[in-house]
């Protein structure tokens, strides 16, 4: 039961991130922004979205197992 838990977590958070990223793109197209602001942009935003999800990966490890 808990594998499954697991792995309906695991899907839920794939599908967050990519409707989020999706979202994130089709908005970029409606601002009309210039290429060297998008890729300056899509830069800090790689940078951040890393930092981000290694610290929710580090702090979700040092707590451990859901019991």
């Amino acid at each position: 039961m808990e594998k499954m838990l697991k792995k309906i977590e695991n899907v839920f958070f794939v599908f967050i991130t990519v409707t989020g990223h999706i979202y994130l793109i089709k908005v970029l197209k409606e601002l009309n922004i210039s290429l060297d602001q998008l890729r300056l942009f899509l830069e800090c935003y790689l940078i951040m979205f890393l930092v981000v999800t290694l610290g929710f990966y580090m702090i979700l490890k040092s707590v451990g197992p859901i019991t």
